[in-house]
């Protein structure tokens, strides 16, 4: 054998052995991708039923496996927010290297951790950007609605989504960001009809029924709003806000169910006898069973409590009027002007009220 046909054999053998090195080496990669891609899969799963340990756990096996894997930039960053550590999420985020398919997750994410930070502007520029690269996903849409109304733009938030209502509008999160825009234009009617489309479709959701409740309240559908607040007072017992049982208990007297509306009023004054809205209502329904002179004792009170409170002096000397005391129904118009000069019941009562010359 000549030298030259040895060292051609021995450089043969060496490619040799790099080939099978290098497809053994490739073949450990793509087992690693593998087994990566399901602990991504599998910890997606895990987020999504909120068991967040465990779905750390399993991406930072994932993470080892292949730290290159697109899928695991936003999943690692929502396990981050999840446990509140807000700033190793955005360290994720800015060091990802994106694809189109992720870009669009990824901003919505940084539109978040702005979010939470309240930078609204730059979560409407993220969630805008999330939007645009991913135009089929409600989330996004109602995110850059959710952005316009925190910066005060309610108008511009309902016509962007009225732009997208062939797509979306038959979703609950859709819905429910319009109903806001209405809450915050005041266009209550609205804002009841399209939480009442987000009720319909969500099984004992608190939240939106209470929603929904004080809506029909606000919108002045006292009595559509009746068994609303039942139903809600019925689950929340004791524990039910003070905004809701008065609430409540307005919409009960206008259904004239007087007897309830007195249980909401009296369990809010016995937490705080201070309660002006409770004494108010409660002066109310004693008036509404014509027992007028507890009425005003307890309108009374509470201008004891509040002396130069305008309703409380409104509805003391209306009362007053309506017993007859014509002396103390002036004596209290004529404060009630003199905090707000034309003030119509104040003026209303010392224009018809008489005093006799010679008592």
């Amino acid at each position: 054998m000549s030298r030259a046909t040895g060292v051609s054999i021995l450089c043969a053998l060496a490619g040799c052995h790099t080939t099978h090195e290098q497809a053994k080496e490739e073949a450990t990669q793509h087992w690693s991708r593998l087994r990566a891609e399901f602990k991504t899969e599998l910890a997606s799963g895990q987020l999504d039923a909120g068991q967040f340990d465990a779905a750390s756990v399993t991406l930072e096996q994932a993470y080892a496996l292949d730290p290159t894997l697109p899928e695991l930039t936003p999943l690692l960053a929502k396990v981050h927010l999840a446990n509140g550590r807000v700033a190793q999420a955005e360290q994720f985020l800015d060091g990802a290297t994106t694809t189109v398919e992720h870009r669009a997750e990824i901003d919505y994410l940084r539109g978040i951790i702005a979010q939470q930070r309240q930078r609204w502007r730059d979560a409407l520029a993220f969630f805008q950007s999330a939007s645009d690269n991913n135009p089929h996903e409600v989330a996004y849409l109602v995110a850059v609605s959710e952005s316009l109304l925190q910066l005060g733009r309610p108008s511009e938030a309902l016509e962007h989504l009225e732009q997208h209502e062939d797509e979306f509008g038959w979703t609950q999160g859709y819905q429910a960001a319009r109903a806001e825009c209405y809450e915050q234009l005041g266009r209550w009617t609205d804002a009841a009809s399209c939480w009442r489309q987000v009720a319909d479709t969500s099984t004992h959701h608190a939240d939106i029924r209470e929603r929904l409740a004080i809506a029909l309240y606000r919108a002045g559908r006292f009595v559509e709003a009746v068994p609303v607040f039942n139903e809600l007072l019925a689950d929340g017992g004791i524990d039910a806000s003070v905004t809701l049982r008065l609430a409540a208990a307005r919409c009960l007297i206008e259904d004239n169910q007087l007897s309830a509306a007195h249980t909401q009023v009296t369990v809010v004054l016995e937490r705080d006898e201070r309660n002006l809205r409770a004494q108010h209502l409660r002066a109310r329904i004693f008036a509404e069973q014509h027992e007028f002179q507890r009425a005003f004792q307890v309108a009374h009170r509470a201008l004891r409590i509040a002396p130069d409170d305008i309703q409380s002096l409104e509805l003391a000397s209306a009362l007053a009027t309506r017993n007859e005391d014509l002396a103390l129904a002036r004596e209290l118009a004529a404060r009630l002007l003199d905090l707000q000069p034309g003030n119509p019941v104040g003026q209303r009562i010392l224009d018809t009220s008489t005093m006799p010359d010679n008592p």
